[in-house]
């Protein structure tokens, strides 16, 4: 005798085993649907800030001296002031942009799109005198509905560090 279709026993069976199996690949699935293209955003937003973080490590180490300000500028949360034998260069955070400038031509020399990041930086003093600057910088990442900060870390760079020691040797 020849079947021509197949018992409900069997289809049940077999939706079951596809419910497991469609189950276990769903956690592959978003791997590569959802998470490779976010780990990728991250990523570059990280370069570009580390590339910013450069840019600003060099021009601290290689400054006269931190000012608590120019004119109408003042240096705080929102506005870093380096004084350079060229004048004084002007850290700015702005709505995910950080914009690098001279203070008194106002001539954008930098900017850096960066709407992901968390940047903050803190100018530690010692008898009034800037010498260092701290800068905390994280990646926003939205999580489940919750942000969180991802690659956080801090780094202190020191005033006039590379000018000293070109002139001791």
């Amino acid at each position: 005798m020849v079947r021509k279709g197949y018992m409900l026993i069997e289809v049940i069976i077999m939706l079951s085993i596809l419910a497991v199996v469609t189950g276990l690949c769903a956690r592959t699935f978003r791997i590569v649907i959802v998470d490779i293209p976010q780990m990728h955003k991250d990523i570059q937003a990280n370069v570009t800030v580390s590339h910013m973080l450069r840019r600003l490590q060099n021009d601290i180490e290689t400054a006269k001296s931190l000012p608590d300000n120019i004119g109408p500028l003042q240096s705080g949360d929102e506005v870093l002031l380096i004084g350079t034998e060229d004048g004084v260069i002007v850290y700015r955070l702005n709505g995910g942009k950080v914009t690098k400038d001279k203070a008194v031509s106002g001539e954008d020399i930098d900017m850096w799109n960066v709407p992901r990041a968390d940047i903050s930086w803190k100018v530690w003093k010692k008898g009034g005198a800037g010498y260092a600057v701290e800068v905390t910088r994280s990646i926003k990442r939205k999580v489940l509905g919750c942000w969180e900060k991802k690659l956080k870390n801090s780094h202190v760079y020191f005033l006039g560090i590379r000018g000293a020691c070109s002139r001791e040797q």
